[in-house]
């Protein structure tokens, strides 16, 4: 994730054609590294873990995962080193690319977009599964075919026809993401009254935490297909750097609060004195992963409407905000145990 959306950089400081080509370079370095990961879990006979608690392992051996006899991660391999060296050779060397390889690389782009919309379709109506690993490799592929029509003025035009309806989806985007992210805080929050996270309460927030995901990537791609139409305007704003930063903030929180974090939820016990020194540490992370994610959702949406401002007063403003929120999300850390405290002061006198 990091690699694939990390590319969004080039096209913003270089918003040429090398700039696109250096994001299409990432986020197929980033596919390819995805479908060998489940290649190689399922070589090796492994579970594939998935960081939002799906069941991947049903997803990636289900009769969706074989297309015409072959494996859908060969497949995947075989598309993302292809678009690798063409968009290599043609930043390297584009003296060496015949006329008609372009069109056929976008062409190539857009078969991958569609199959990829018919796998989303088999996880979400069919499978009723979804598989994290697999909603990533959609979402580069999908980044990938956008980002590849900038080589055309005729798919540039239709975006620019489109875009009322882009920033729309945009919005929607924004919706999805942030009310899904408020709703998990609440839900969290809910389900601290026994102080401890059961597997279901577990499963009801990684089912929440799902939707801010397909939130984020609608967000991302339909910030791609505007940037094509404006590229230098959206390249030069302050607040679109200072969204970007918010948004990239997002993606890395809710990764490390899903991947690295989440699993201590079901046996951290939320309770003052009752759990070890490390166990106190990752409680402790868990508030300030999340009051990062929440807030920099809340920034992110603020940018839209806010007046231009020197990025550096951005900067300083966001850090702000976030250590605000981060102590906000310790103090309800401290509410919570001292909830607890007192119920077990007012157990002890009952007695």
């Amino acid at each position: 994730m990091l690699v694939g959306f990390g590319g969004f950089i080039f096209p913003i400081l270089r918003p040429q054609a090398e700039g696109f080509y250096g994001f299409i370079l990432a986020a197929s370095l980033a596919g390819f590294g995805v479908a060998s990961y489940i290649f190689y879990t399922k070589t090796t006979h492994k579970d594939l873990v998935c960081p939002t608690g799906s069941n991947c392992n049903a997803v990636i051996t289900s009769k969706y995962s074989v297309f015409l006899g072959v494996p859908i991660e060969y497949l995947g391999m075989a598309y993302y080193a292809t678009i690798l060296a063409v968009y290599a050779t043609f930043l390297v060397a584009p003296g060496m690319v015949a006329q008609p390889i372009p069109f056929f690389a976008v062409l190539l782009s857009f078969g991958a977009f569609l199959f990829s919309l018919y796998l989303l379709v088999a996880q979400g109506f069919l499978l009723k599964q979804w598989c994290i690993w697999c909603l990533l490799s959609a979402t580069l592929s999908i980044a990938i075919f956008i980002v590849s029509l900038a080589s055309m003025p005729l798919a540039v035009a239709a975006f620019e026809q489109m875009y009322v309806a882009l920033i729309v989806l945009h919005q929607i985007g924004f919706i999805v993401g942030i009310g899904s992210a408020t709703l998990a805080t609440c839900m969290f929050t809910r389900f601290l009254r026994d102080f401890l996270v059961s597997p279901r309460e577990m499963n009801i927030l990684k089912s929440i935490s799902e939707l801010s995901w397909l939130g984020l990537a609608t967000i991302f791609m339909s910030e791609l297909a505007m940037y094509l139409t404006n590229t230098q305007a959206i390249a030069t704003s302050e607040l679109f750097w200072a969204k970007t930063l918010a948004l990239f903030v997002v993606a890395i929180s809710g990764a490390v609060l899903m991947v690295v974090l989440a699993p201590y939820l079901i046996t951290l016990p939320f309770a003052q004195g009752e759990a070890p020194s490390l166990f106190t540490r990752v409680r402790k992370l868990i508030f300030i992963t999340g009051s990062v994610a929440l807030s920099s959702w809340y920034f992110a949406l603020a940018t839209i409407y806010m007046s231009e401002y020197p990025f550096s007063t951005l900067l300083v403003g966001y850090g702000v905000y976030l250590v605000i929120a981060v102590l906000i999300g310790l103090g309800l850390e401290k509410i919570l145990l001292g909830t607890k405290e007192e119920v077990a002061r007012a157990v002890s006198q009952e007695e």
